[in-house]
């Protein structure tokens, strides 16, 4: 499993900056979200799925990233 997160590391760490960046409030509850979700260490397939997916296709833009939080997000 190690070996497939290392693929898309740099971008899987764009995602988690994407997620604390996004979730940033003076609400402290909805900050303490933001930073569970990075910081849980789960598997967060869901969004690795997403950032394998784009690369398996070829796909050149950073949109991915995006929908990889946004998925997470959903989550």
């Amino acid at each position: 499993m190690q070996a497939i997160r290392n693929a898309v590391a740099e971008e899987f760490e764009i995602v988690n900056q994407l997620v604390i960046a996004e979730l940033h409030s003076e609400v402290a509850l909805v900050e303490s979200i933001g930073h569970y979700i990075v910081d849980a260490g789960g598997k967060r397939l869901r969004p690795l799925l997403v950032l394998l997916a784009a690369r398996a296709c070829g796909y050149d833009n950073t949109q991915h990233i995006t929908l990889a939080a946004v998925v997470e997000f959903i989550h």
